[in-house]
């Protein structure tokens, strides 16, 4: 017997609930359904010029993926084109993801990144210079003329 919703209402009610919940992990066009949400890694925007070329929006890192890219998707909407997630093992440090976050920025010289370009990309320089001292004439200097040369 059918009834007034016809013989696949069951199976029909299914799948819309399925495809209403589902929907819900899109952000402005974007699927962001298969991201984990606590996924550690580092993010590149894209965007397009007038002519379609893309270029590099934005790079970022973060530890909880999913809200930070809804962020973004919601602060530049329809600017963004295209979202390329690298994902880091759960062992990765804070550290480790920041200098790789700083070395992407530097690689692909992001337009809307201000900090971690290269004036600050490297903390502090150190220059050596040859002073002649080695293992048989060390002896010869005082430990303050040492750690000076």
């Amino acid at each position: 017997m059918e009834n007034l919703f016809g013989s696949n209402f069951h199976f029909d009610a299914i799948e819309y609930l399925n495809k209403k919940h589902y929907i819900k992990g899109y952000c402005k066009g974007f699927n962001l359904n298969k991201i984990d949400e606590n996924l550690n890694g580092i993010y590149i925007l894209y965007a397009k010029e007038i002519d379609g070329s893309e270029y590099v929006l934005y790079v970022g890192e973060s530890t909880k993926m999913k809200d930070r890219l809804t962020t973004h998707l919601r602060n530049y909407e329809g600017l963004i084109s295209k979202v390329w997630v690298l994902i880091f093992s759960k062992e990765t440090t804070k550290k480790e993801r920041t200098y790789m976050e700083k070395f992407i920025i530097n690689l692909l010289q992001p337009r809307l990144n201000t900090i971690n370009t290269k004036k600050d990309f490297f903390e502090s320089q150190i220059i050596l210079e040859y002073s002649g001292i080695n293992k048989d004439n060390y002896r010869e200097y005082s430990l303050e003329e040492l750690e000076s040369k």
